[in-house]
């Protein structure tokens, strides 16, 4: 099977998204980009995970053309063809839904430094500004907003992650989704919130450096 290993990591990681509560139903997406074939493997749409077997995944090329895989790649294609274009250091990418850091995004509202382990993602996350899934724009967005890190809030919808592997990208991921939960719970209490330094952050990031 073409890129069964990478296959068979999505089977997985898809399903634990499913029940760790990233996504909801067929919601969110993942891909893992193989860069000596230069393919990458996707989670179908609109495929129920639970029942999703790694025949299912769609294997396609850097040009969206489909090479294997039954059905049709995640409607999101684009939003993991662009990293893998133009960011060397992503070879997987994790796109959820969680309630916390959707919940940012429809605030439109950044992820600031308040809690150490949002160095495993470089840093304080932008969110950018909403636009149509599925889109070149938000792929655009997605890319443009994610520069030196390796998450980033879309606006009004969830949370991207991209990282050397799919394990450290599905990491980074539910690290973002718990700090958001945090932040949201700060900013209900009313109190002052501490932001981590720079150089904090800075000395945080030489310390994840397993992440990048």
């Amino acid at each position: 099977m073409l890129l069964e290993l990478e296959r068979n990591e999505i089977v997985k990681y898809a399903q634990l998204m499913l029940t760790s509560g990233l996504v909801v139903g067929t919601g969110g997406n993942i891909s893992i980009f193989n860069r000596k074939e230069n393919l990458l493997a996707i989670t179908p749409g609109s495929k129920d995970y639970m029942d999703m077997g790694p025949e299912d995944i769609i294997v396609v090329d850097l040009d969206e053309k489909i090479i294997d895989g039954n059905g049709k790649p995640s409607s999101e294609l684009k939003l993991h063809t662009i990293y893998y274009a133009n960011r060397e250091d992503i070879n997987a990418v994790v796109h959820t839904h969680s309630f916390h850091a959707s919940a940012l995004s429809c605030l439109n509202k950044g992820l600031p430094a308040i809690h150490y382990m949002i160095a495993s993602a470089g840093g304080d996350l932008k969110c950018v500004p909403y636009a149509t899934f599925g889109t070149s724009e938000l792929a655009n967005n997605a890319l443009k907003g994610m520069i030196n890190r390796k998450a980033v809030l879309l606006g009004n919808h969830g949370l991207v992650s991209g990282a050397r592997t799919i394990d450290q990208a599905y990491s980074i991921a539910s690290h973002m989704e718990y700090i958001s939960g945090l932040y949201m719970t700060c900013l209900s209490s009313g109190q002052d919130i501490q932001i981590l330094s720079n150089d904090e952050i800075e000395n945080l990031n030489r310390q994840f450096v397993g992440y990048h």
